[in-house]
């Protein structure tokens, strides 16, 4: 049976669409929607490559490493969960405005929220306890973008929040569990 079929997106559908309306309204601002279209890739792997290639420029290789096999897991993970959902986006149902190129495969779920999440669940657990809120900000805005630009629902956001906050956890976990190594 397909994930589509299991999770029956009927029931949240009315009110996911009257979600994303109320969000893309922002269009009208056309400064929030050019800080939108300028921002939405902090969500994708390039994101990931750049902040590893960051990273090991300040001598934090390993760390490096992580975040580059999060966003690279993450995004495939997001393709292949496509592949199983189907879901039209926004700007096919819906029709709303499509503010960007149009992206490949299905809406749900958003690989550019996996991957955020995931790449902010691993990041906090670099940073300071008194200063890891700051990693919310990423994927909280990551989701708005996506929804505002009519390329995703909120609930294509939400299940990718939820899976790649799960994907950061699972890598910090199997992070921590090696014997004998440091953070870097």
């Amino acid at each position: 049976m397909a994930l589509r079929e299991s999770l029956n997106l009927h029931y949240v559908d009315r009110a996911d669409r009257a979600v994303g309306r109320t969000i893309r309204a922002v269009q009208r601002f056309a400064p929030v929607t050019v800080a939108m279209r300028r921002t939405t890739d902090w969500g994708s792997l390039y994101t990931a490559i750049g902040a590893a290639v960051l990273l090991h420029s300040q001598g934090r290789p390993r760390t490096a490493v992580k975040l580059l096999s999060t966003g690279l897991v993450g995004w495939e993970l997001g393709s292949w969960l496509k592949t199983r959902t189907q879901r039209p986006r926004p700007y096919e149902n819906d029709n709303a405005f499509r503010l960007i190129n149009p992206p490949m495969g299905s809406s749900m779920p958003s690989g550019h929220a996996i991957t955020s999440a995931a790449m902010a669940t691993v990041s906090a657990a670099h940073t300071r306890p008194s200063r890891r809120w700051i990693w919310a900000i990423l994927p909280a805005w990551v989701g708005l973008t996506r929804v505002g630009l009519g390329v995703h629902h909120p609930a294509d956001i939400a299940a990718g929040w939820a899976v790649g906050f799960w994907l950061g956890t699972v890598i910090n976990a199997a992070d921590h569990s090696i014997p004998g190594t440091t953070q870097a």
